[in-house]
């Protein structure tokens, strides 16, 4: 006997049935964002954590790709959550504009961004790529620069005591590298 399926639920299904190898893990995700769905995509990620499904470097499959980074940085925490998982997988301007997008997440949801940064073992490394590159329209205007750095500096900050120390120094300092960096220029100019 079959029993009553919710909405979602059935969309959910009937997407995971429909689904090929054709198609990015995350492409129901983009379609119809739910914990349904990001979860389809997760599971699909942990069968194949070695990158070797080729989405990542078949052309194809970009318009996907930068579909969830968008998602990413208009602040959805499911796109966020997958773009941890595949950062590994994407390189070149892709990382960059992955990377970009996950600092805008940053500056609007710090705790998410820890959180998950935390669960999918980013390293400080990561971590700097993600909260130093700053967003494409801050090019030619050193003071938002500045100020988009501040404010992820005064962010950081906050969360002195909930991080390692070792990560908080190497995030602090990099940050105010930049900042320096940036000044240097705009004094220049």
């Amino acid at each position: 006997m079959l029993k009553k399926c919710t909405l979602s639920f059935c969309v959910t299904l009937l997407l995971a049935c429909s689904s090929t190898s054709n198609e990015v893990p995350w492409k129901k995700m983009i379609i119809a964002p739910s914990e349904e769905n990001y979860s389809f995509a997760e599971t699909q990620l942990i069968k194949n954590p070695a990158c070797d499904t080729g989405w990542y470097s078949d052309e194809k499959f970009y318009n996907d790709l930068y579909s969830l980074i968008k998602m990413v940085r208009d602040g959805n925490v499911y796109a966020f959550k997958i773009g941890t998982m595949i950062s590994k997988c994407v390189d070149g301007g892709a990382l960059g504009d992955l990377h970009r997008a996950m600092g805008v997440f940053y500056e609007d949801n710090p705790q998410v961004f820890f959180e998950v940064a935390h669960d999918s073992k980013k390293t400080k490394e990561e971590l700097k790529s993600m909260i130093i590159i700053i967003p494409l329209e801050t090019t030619d205007n050193f003071p938002l620069q500045i100020n988009t750095l501040r404010k992820r500096l005064a962010i950081l900050s906050s969360f002195k005591e909930k991080l390692s120390s070792e990560t908080y120094e190497y995030l602090y300092e990099a940050l105010n590298t930049r900042v320096d960096f940036i000044q240097s220029l705009y004094d220049y100019y």
